[in-house]
């Protein structure tokens, strides 16, 4: 029988979760700058803000689907609640 000492909970995993979340989110920032200047380099070496901003748009992109893929909802993004009943679920729940 577990006790309420063996119980992971959602407070006990708070700090580490934003570890994680913070280290990987500054990675994509940085992979995405650096590709957004290897890429508009040279002749497009005038559009590098544009360039950048477009990189860092699509990683945000990305990671949001990535994110709704792995939430287990049915269709709904990340923090989206469009039904009454406050689960996120809209067709079997």
């Amino acid at each position: 029988m577990a006790t309420l000492n063996h119980i992971e909970t959602a407070e006990n995993r708070l700090i580490p979760n934003l570890i994680a979340g913070g280290t990987v989110g500054i990675l994509v920032a940085l992979i995405s700058v650096s590709f957004g200047a290897v890429i508009f380099s040279g002749e497009l070496s005038e559009a590098l803000p544009l360039g950048v901003g477009l990189m860092l748009f699509s990683a945000i992109a990305v990671c949001g689907r990535y994110l709704e893929f792995l939430s287990g909802d049915s269709g709904n993004a990340p923090g989206y609640n469009n039904s009454s009943s406050g689960t996120g679920c809209q067709t079997h729940c």
